[in-house]
């Protein structure tokens, strides 16, 4: 890759493009249904141009021993790209990208919201991925969440911001490779509208 992708904080940064307006429920809550497209757009794979300034990477701050971890794993990729024997990826395995990976948006989102059950549901075109968001409900205790691609989400709407918490993600499942512990726990906040920045939620 000419340029790697940014892991500061966990949030993919990138801007994407609705094609509906924004509206508001009457609850005031926006509406943020729709397909959501990437602005600008990832590179075409073969194209040769480099990825978006916003995802060059830098070390995530992460504590002792998952930056360790981190770091001997980015060698070790650097190393076997640099002996043309890459390390399989999880795109490259076809193993879905999970949380936070969904939130790229390196193919378009659809984003489904239905206030009458209080759920947002993120349907990803790129290996049909499916993540709901409940609205308005406690996260369970880490423990006794069934770890997954996706976790639990549960977000809340605090003015035009959906704030989320996802826990229960899979081990396994590794953003840019950064380690976690199975009792991982994001907090992310999003804010949507025409030519919006959406964090990874």
């Amino acid at each position: 890759m000419a340029q790697q992708r940014i892991i500061a904080t966990l949030a993919i940064a990138g801007a994407l493009v609705a094609a509906p307006a924004i509206a508001s429920t009457p609850a005031q809550e926006p509406d943020i249904s729709g397909v959501w497209n990437r602005y600008p757009p990832y590179p075409d794979t073969f194209s040769g141009q480099p990825d978006p300034a916003e995802l060059q990477v830098v070390p995530p701050p992460l504590r002792a021993p998952y930056l360790a971890q981190w770091q001997a794993m980015e060698q070790r990729r650097a190393a076997a790209d640099a002996a043309g024997k890459p390390l399989p990826t999880p795109s490259s395995q076809c193993l879905p990208e999970g949380v936070p990976g969904i939130m790229g948006a390196h193919y378009a989102l659809q984003i489904l919201q239905n206030p009458a059950l209080r759920q947002v549901t993120v349907l990803a075109e790129f290996m049909s991925q499916v993540r709901r968001i409940y609205l308005d409900e406690p996260l369970p205790p880490v423990e006794t969440i069934n770890p997954g691609y996706f976790g639990r989400s549960v977000g809340r709407w605090e003015g035009g911001v959906l704030v989320v918490e996802t826990a229960g993600v899979r081990e396994d499942v590794r953003y840019e490779d950064i380690p976690h512990s199975p009792r991982c726990m994001w907090r992310s906040a999003c804010t949507c509208g025409p030519m919006a920045s959406l964090p990874t939620m």
